[in-house]
């Protein structure tokens, strides 16, 4: 409540006469607008045509719960926040919260290793990345993908979703590739990069199988063309009549309704489509590491 009440105050702060139109104020921030109205009397809600508009009553009152929430008051100030401040201090300063408003980092960096112990990653300018000796000596290494910067992967590369199948490769069906280990959802800086990366072999993508995983392939499949291959493991029919989750189907399973029609409509590949009938039919997901069962 203290973040969209902060907003509200920042919008009504900034509106000309101290009015403001009520359509400019998201639905979290019009309660935690109306609840301060109620609470304080500093603002009145009224009736302007069809919509209603904000008026403030007593600035002064609203300036103090501006500067309560908000330390640095940057919106009654007039302003800006220095453009080498990082942006979660500036939220600190703004809400009190290194998470308020839009929170992302400004870099993003992703873990890789491989299983050849001489290979070599290069980029556009030449430089080289000695992956194969970074796994020796360091077990992985890490590369931002927000830079602007091209690569070159000789070999397959492999996309895993847990950290299990990154730091134990005897899975891999191919003995001679690189590996990057991914969280839950695919970055969006980290898709861009993938579309400027040049793979010297196949992009193969192991995710686990469930509404998640399927997303995140749907969003690779549009993303990349050449899309990826979608891996699916040895046995994977039994395996998942075995080992299959039903309540990791069940909390994913808009998501995975709404993977399945996008996969139908774009996507070919007749094994893929069997795994979406059987995990349908059966009501059930498989984790990853079951490639090890």
């Amino acid at each position: 409540m203290s973040k969209a009440l902060a907003a509200a105050l920042a919008k009504l702060s900034r509106a000309d006469n101290g009015v403001l139109a009520g359509s400019s104020l998201t639905t979290a921030q019009r309660r935690a607008a109306d609840d301060f109205a109620r609470r304080t009397g500093a603002v009145a809600l009224q009736r302007s045509g069809r919509g209603t508009v904000y008026r403030i009553l007593q600035p002064a009152v609203v300036e103090q719960h501006w500067r309560h929430l908000s330390p640095d008051g940057l919106a009654f100030d007039g302003q800006s926040a220095p453009e080498d401040q990082p942006a979660r201090a500036g939220h600190i300063g703004q809400f009190r919260d290194s998470k308020g408003g839009q929170h992302g980092h400004e870099h993003h960096y992703v873990l890789l290793k491989t299983t050849r112990p001489d290979l070599s990653w290069q980029n556009e300018q030449g430089e080289q990345v000695a992956l194969g000796e970074q796994t020796r000596l360091q077990g992985a290494a890490a590369l931002d993908v927000s830079l602007p910067t091209a690569w070159q992967c000789p070999g397959p590369l492999w996309l895993v979703e847990n950290q299990a199948l990154f730091d134990r490769t005897d899975w891999l069906p191919d003995d001679s590739a690189s590996l990057i280990y991914y969280r839950g959802q695919l970055s969006r800086a980290l898709l861009a990069w993938l579309q400027r990366l040049q793979i010297g072999g196949s992009l193969v993508f192991f995710p686990d199988y469930d509404g998640v995983g399927l997303s995140n392939y749907c969003r690779l499949h549009e993303a990349l063309d050449p899309p990826p291959q979608f891996w699916l493991m040895p046995h994977w029919a039994k395996k998942l009549q075995r080992y299959g989750q039903p309540q990791l189907w069940k909390t994913q399973l808009d998501t995975w309704l709404s993977a399945e029609q996008y996969l139908r409509a774009h996507c070919s590949d007749p094994e893929l489509m069997e795994l979406l009938a059987q995990m349908k039919a059966l009501g059930l997901a498989l984790e990853q590491e079951a490639v090890w069962l």
